[in-house]
This record gives structure tokens, sequence and C-alpha cells, in this order.
């Protein structure tokens, strides 16, 4: 049963701006998780970066919860990269989405929360061509549990680490126009591992939730094998994903480490120290996304 509906553009009757509207109908959501739905406003109150879809205000009216967020003109990632037809650049990649990407996932994981959701349809495009992620619907993750310490224990445990792996997963496809593991990304790979196989059988969904299998644990993704890496990928780009898509959740980057790594400061630079990422970003994508307008 469906709980939430979008609805955009909007127009704010007191400012003028055009807003963005998630619309949470409250005679649908479960009593049980109604404490949850307050969790996901307050940790999204609090979070201000400039790479995160803000949001500007909650409100009920009637059975609805309302919430204000940023509008995001140019619509997700999912829909302009099918629109554009073809992979992008190493370095439109590095420059105009996982520098400011990385950067905002490392700010989450500092305050010590966990996406669980990576995905194009997540990674959404001002008019101006500013990246914005879009907030998780997750309440916190603790920095050490028992579960991330100890692996036989990990169960349903989620972990930044798994955040890490999925950005992986959205590099190669970006980069090669086609997921790592075939016919269906995270949830291929899911379903793979969980089976024990480290492949897709002919049976399956090919339109099973990635992001449900994304939350997966660990134990059962270090089952999947590595994907390949082609040689027309630079060795920086090869050892990036590589990291990402590492096989221990133990021996994968940090979020910050993954926008450190060489290959994403040479390509992308200041963006990747920080460094007024959304000017450079956006002149970056100007080019790019002009076919988009």
């Amino acid at each position: 049963m469906q709980t939430t509906q979008a609805i955009g553009p909007a127009r704010c009757q007191h400012s003028g701006c055009t807003v963005a509207l998630k619309i949470y109908m409250l005679d649908q959501v479960p009593e049980n998780t109604l404490h949850m739905l307050a969790r996901e406003i307050q940790i999204h109150a609090s979070l201000v970066h400039p790479h995160i879809a803000a949001l500007y205000g909650a409100f009920q009216d009637g059975k609805y919860l309302v919430m204000v967020q940023e509008w995001a003109a140019r619509g997700d990632l999912h829909a302009i990269h099918r629109a554009r037809g073809r992979p992008l650049g190493e370095e439109q990649l590095a420059r105009v989405v996982l520098a400011p990407f990385l950067s905002a996932l490392a700010y989450l994981h500092s305050r010590g929360i966990c996406h669980r959701d990576i995905k194009p349809e997540n990674i959404l495009f001002t008019s101006d061509w500013e990246l914005k992620l879009a907030a998780p619907e997750v309440s916190r993750c603790p920095i050490k549990t028992s579960a991330f310490q100890n692996k036989e224990r990990l169960d349903l445990a989620y972990t930044y680490a798994a955040d890490v792996w999925s950005s992986g997963i959205l590099a190669y496809e970006l980069l090669l126009g086609f997921p790592p593991f075939a016919e269906g990304g995270i949830s291929a790979a899911a379903a793979a591992a969980a089976a024990g196989v480290a492949g897709r059988g002919p049976g399956a969904d090919p339109d099973a939730d990635d992001a449900a299998a994304a939350a997966l644990p660990d134990h059962v993704l270090r089952l999947v094998l590595p994907p390949p890496l082609p040689r027309t990928l630079s060795a920086g780009a090869r050892d990036f994903i590589r990291s990402a898509l590492a096989a221990d959740p133990a021996e994968r980057p940090s979020a910050m480490q993954l926008l450190r790594h060489p290959w994403m400061l040479g390509l992308a630079g200041a963006t990747a120290r920080g460094e007024g990422a959304a000017s450079q970003a956006s002149a970056a994508v100007a080019a790019a996304g002009a076919s988009q307008t």
C-alpha cells in the first residue's frame, strides 16, 4: 500500500519560492511507525549541507502530513542519464556527480546517519545543475555496534560500508552504462549472494527492489565476486571502484577517503577537496546538460 506521494513543483504562497511536496497519508501509515516518521522530519531538518536537498518545513493537514522540500528542477540522475543515452566521462563523473555526492555522504556519516538508499533516482539536480542528494528516510545508524564489530552477528544491520558499496555500484554504472552485476545491479548481486552464487539466475526478477537488497547484511554481500573492470577505464577509476566494492566491508574506504582518492583529486581537484564545489560543478555540467534544457 502506497503511503506517500511526491508533488512538484509547487509554489509557496508566502515566499513565492518553488518547492517540492512529499505527502504522507497518515491513515495508511502503521501506528507503530509514526515515531519513525517524526524522527525522519527531525533528522532531515537538522541537515545543513549544500548538496543535500533541504527540508523547509512540515505541517499536518487533516489526514495528510506534508513535508516541504527543496525543488530540483532538472530532475533525478536516472532520468538525466537515460535521456543522455551514453556513459559519463571520468572527469564529468568525478566533478559533477561523485565530488558533491561523496561530500554529502561523508557529511551524513559524520552525523551518524546511514543513507541506505543510494541510487540515481535519489540524486537530484537544481536548475543550475547543482547536485542535491535526497535525504535518507531512515533513523540514525550507530557508529560502533556489536553487529558492526562482529560480522557473524550482522543479521540485518546496516553500516556505512554498505553506503560505500552502493557508491561503487553507482560509479560503475555511470561510467560503463550498465550495472556491474548483470540485469539488476544491487538487487541482482544481493539475490545471487543470498543464494550463494556469484551471478544472476535466469529466473530472477529484474525489477527487484535495489534499495531493499542493498540493506542486506555485509556478510551476505561478501559472497558476491567483484565485477570485471575493463581496461577502457583508467587505472585510477578501476582502483576507485574496486576499493568501494571490496568484498570485505572492513577493507572499504570511508566516504571521505573515497572523496580524497587520488583519482578524484586528479580529476575533480578543489571540488573533491570541498572548495567551491557548487560553482565548479555547475560550470562543468553546463555543456553536458545543454541537451537536457
